[in-house]
C-alpha cells in the first residue's frame, strides 16, 4: 500500500519512542528487564533467579560476623529483594525465644547431661528459703561449724584478732605484752632476755648454759656451779629435755613415760614396766660442751644449743654417726643382802672384797 509521508514519519516516531523506553545497556550486565510499576517504561533489576550451580560455586564462610548480609524477599514491601545482617538475625531469634520462656513445674534436671549456669544473684532469686554463699565472695556465715580436721583456717594475726571478740592472740615469734599470766615451769629459751615482767611467775632458774668451775690453787678445791646469765641454775634446758621411756631391743622408743609417775605413759594410760614393752631408760638429748682454763680455774660448760666455742659431746657420736639422743638405764643395779635382809645398791662395790651375800 502506498503510504503518505506523514504516515511514515508517524511510524518512525513510534519506533523512536519505543527505543527510548529501553534501559541503557552499559552497567546493567546480567540484570533483568521489566516493565516499571507505572507501565510507562522498561527498567533493569538485579537478577534474583540464581541457579543452584551459582550458589554452590560461591566462596564458603564458616563463621558469620555481625556485618555479614543475607538476601531477603520482603513480603511487607511487595516482595522486593532486601538484605538482612547476621546481627539483626541473631537479635530477632533471641527475641523470639525469649518470648517463649515458661515456668517449668515438677521437672528434674539431670546435671550429668545438662549445665545450670547463672550469677549468684540469679541463683539466690531461684532459692526461696535461703541465700547461697560463694567461694570467693564476701558473705557473712551464721551458725556454722568449721571442722578443722578437714579444713584449714588461714589469715594474719590482725585478721584473727579482728575475728576474736573478747581478747587478742599472742604469737610465737611476735612481740606481745602478756598480762595476768601464770607460767608453770616454763622453758625460757636461752634466757638472754634482760627482764621478765609478770603479775605471777612460777619458774625455776632455767638456762641454756650451765658451767662448773674448779680452782686448783685453793687449799680446799671445790667445784661451783655458775650461770652466765645470773644466779646459778637449778636445772638447764638439757635437764628439762631428759625423760624416761620404754626402749625396745631394737633401740626404738616404744613410748615415753609420765614425768612424775613411771607407772603411766605420757598420755596417762598405764605403762608396762615388766620388760614386755621394753627396758625402762632415760633419754638424754644431745648437748654441747666447752672447756676453758684461766690461770688455775678450769671451767666446764654445757649447752643444749651449739653456741660459739661449743662442740657436740663425744657420747653423741657413734661409729662416726651423730645421734640426737643416748639412752641409759633408769634404775641403779642392786643386790639382796641376805644378812641384812634388804636390797642394797650394787654400785661402787669393792671388787677385791667379794660379797658372799649376793
Amino acid at each position: 500500500a502506498t503510504l503518505s509521508s506523514s504516515t511514515i514519519r508517524a511510524e518512525f516516531d513510534s519506533v523512536a519512542s519505543g527505543f527510548d523506553k529501553l534501559p541503557t545497556l552499559t552497567g546493567n550486565a546480567s540484570e533483568v528487564v521489566r516493565v516499571n510499576s507505572g507501565g510507562t517504561a522498561l527498567e533493569t533489576v538485579i537478577n534474583t533467579e540464581l541457579q543452584a550451580s551459582d550458589v554452590h560455586a560461591l566462596t564458603s564462610k564458616a563463621t558469620p560476623v555481625d556485618a555479614d548480609e543475607f538476601a531477603l524477599i520482603d513480603s511487607a514491601a511487595s516482595y522486593v529483594l532486601t538484605k538482612l545482617t547476621w546481627a539483626n538475625l541473631k537479635a530477632t531469634i533471641k527475641t523470639y525465644y525469649d518470648s517463649l520462656a515458661t515456668i517449668l513445674t515438677n521437672k528434674t534436671i539431670a546435671l550429668g547431661f545438662n549445665t545450670v549456669s547463672g550469677t549468684l544473684a540469679q541463683f539466690n532469686t531461684a532459692v526461696t528459703d535461703a541465700d547461697l554463699a560463694s567461694l570467693a565472695g564476701s558473705e557473712t556465715l551464721t551458725n556454722k561449724t568449721v571442722n578443722l580436721a578437714n579444713n584449714t583456717l588461714t589469715g594474719t594475726t590482725a585478721q584473727f584478732n579482728a575475728a576474736l571478740t573478747d581478747g587478742d592472740f599472742a604469737t610465737l615469734a611476735g612481740s606481745e605484752t602478756l598480762t595476768n599470766k601464770t607460767l608453770v615451769a616454763p622453758i625460757l629459751g636461752d634466757a638472754t632476755a634482760t627482764s621478765l615482767t609478770a603479775t605471777t611467775v612460777y619458774a625455776e632458774k632455767i638456762a641454756s648454759v650451765s658451767s662448773f668451775s674448779w680452782n686448783s690453787a685453793t687449799s680446799s678445791p671445790a667445784a661451783s656451779s655458775t650461770n652466765p646469765y645470773g644466779s646459778a641454775p637449778v636445772i638447764t634446758n638439757t635437764h628439762l629435755k631428759m625423760r624416761r621411756c620404754l626402749l625396745t631391743d631394737a633401740g626404738v622408743v616404744a613410748y615415753y613415760l609420765d614425768s612424775t609417775n613411771s607407772a603411766l605413759k605420757e598420755n596417762g594410760q598405764a605403762s608396762v614396766l615388766t620388760g614386755g614393752d621394753g627396758q625402762v631408760m632415760v633419754e638424754i638429748p644431745a648437748f654441747y660442751v666447752k672447756t676453758t682454763l684461766v690461770s688455775t680455774i678450769t671451767t666446764w660448760s654445757i649447752s643444749d644449743v651449739p653456741l660459739a666455742g661449743y662442740t657436740l659431746h663425744p657420747a653423741f657420736v657413734k661409729n662416726g654417726v651423730v645421734k640426737s639422743a643416748r639412752y641409759y638405764g633408769a634404775y641403779d643395779a642392786c643386790y639382796f643382802d641376805t644378812t641384812a635382809g634388804t636390797y642394797k645398791s650394787g654400785l661402787n662395790q669393792d671388787a677385791t672384797a667379794p660379797n658372799t651375800s649376793i
